[in-house]
C-alpha cells in the first residue's frame, strides 16, 4: 500500500484543485529552480526520518515536493507530513482523498475524525469542513483534545449535534445538543483557542458516567437545550422546523403485520 502527499507553500495554493494542479505539474515537468528555505528544510527532516516513517521524497524544485510513503498506516503518514509542515506554511494535498491541509492561523490541538484521521493542529476552515465531514454516517465523530482528559468533540445523530467536553475528571464532563452546525463550529474553535466564550454559549449538562447519548435522547432534552442556548438564533422558522423534527422523532412507526394487508378468504369469496 501506498499514498502520495504533494508539498508546497500555502500562499501559492488556494483550492485543492491548485494544489492537484501543481502537483501533476511537478511529475510532468520535474526539476524546476532551487528549492526554497522551508522546503529545502522539510525534506531534509522528511528524508532523515525516511527509515522509520517510510517517506521517500521524490521530487523537490521551486514548487515544493512530492512524496511517497509506503506500508501500512496512510493516517500516520498523513499525521507525520503534517507534523513537518505545520510550523513552515507549506500546504500539504493528500492525492488520494484531495484534502488540502493549509496550517496558517493553526492552533496546535490533536484532532481525531472518525475516518481514523489524526490531525497535530487545526484551522477554522479545517475545522468547517470537519463538521461537515462529521454528517456522514460513516464518519460521526470529531474530537480536539489537548490531552486525554481535556478534549471537545461533536457528532450528528439525524439532524441533531450532540457536543460534548471533559475538563479532567468524569466530574467535569458536560454535554449538549444543538440542530445549528454554525454553532458547533464556533463552540469548537473558541475552545481550541483558548476563548472562554465556548463555556457560557450553550447550556452545557453533566454527563453522568455510562449515560447514553444523542442516539435516546428525548425531543424535550434536544428542545430545551435549544431554547436554553445564547447563540442559535433560533427564527420562527427554524424553530417551526425543529417541532417538526421531534415529532417525528417522538412518533414510532407502526410495525407493519405481513398478514394484516392480505384479504379475508370469506371477503374474497
Amino acid at each position: 500500500m501506498s499514498c502520495d502527499f504533494g508539498v508546497a507553500p500555502a500562499a501559492d495554493v488556494d483550492t485543492a484543485l491548485d494544489a492537484l494542479e501543481r502537483y501533476r505539474q511537478m511529475w510532468a515537468h520535474p526539476y524546476s529552480g532551487a528549492i526554497s528555505p522551508d522546503v529545502g528544510e522539510f525534506v531534509a527532516e522528511a528524508n532523515g526520518r525516511s527509515s522509520a516513517d517510510d517517506l521517500v521524497v521524490t521530487i523537490a524544485d521551486s514548487r515544493g515536493a512530492v512524496l511517497r510513503a509506503t506500508g501500512p498506516g496512510r493516517n500516520r503518514h498523513l499525521h507525520t507530513v503534517l507534523e513537518l509542515t505545520k510550523d513552515r506554511d507549506l500546504a500539504v494535498l493528500d492525492v488520494q482523498t484531495g484534502h488540502l491541509y493549509d496550517p496558517r492561523g493553526h492552533v496546535e490541538v490533536l484532532v481525531t475524525v472518525g475516518d481514523g484521521r489524526t490531525l497535530p493542529y487545526l484551522t477554522a476552515p479545517l475545522l468547517e469542513d470537519l463538521v461537515v465531514a462529521g454528517t456522514d454516517p460513516d464518519d460521526p465523530f470529531l474530537v480536539v483534545a489537548r490531552d486525554d482528559d481535556n478534549y471537545i468533540g461533536a457528532r450528528r445523530y439525524e439532524w441533531v449535534y450532540e457536543l460534548e467536553h471533559r475538563a479532567g475528571s468524569e466530574a467535569e464532563h458536560f454535554r449538549v445538543y444543538t440542530t445549528m452546525h454554525t454553532v458547533v463550529r464556533a463552540v469548537l474553535w473558541a475552545w481550541a483557542c483558548g476563548d472562554p466564550s465556548w463555556s457560557i454559549a450553550l447550556p452545557w449538562r453533566r454527563v453522568d458516567p455510562g449515560s447514553p447519548g444523542i442516539e435516546v435522547a428525548s425531543g424535550a432534552e434536544i428542545l430545551l437545550d435549544e431554547l436554553s442556548s445564547m447563540t442559535t438564533g433560533l427564527t420562527v422558522d427554524r424553530l417551526a422546523l425543529l417541532d417538526t423534527f421531534l415529532s417525528m422523532r417522538a412518533t414510532r412507526v407502526p410495525t407493519l403485520d405481513p398478514e394484516s394487508h392480505l384479504p379475508d378468504d370469506d371477503a374474497a369469496q
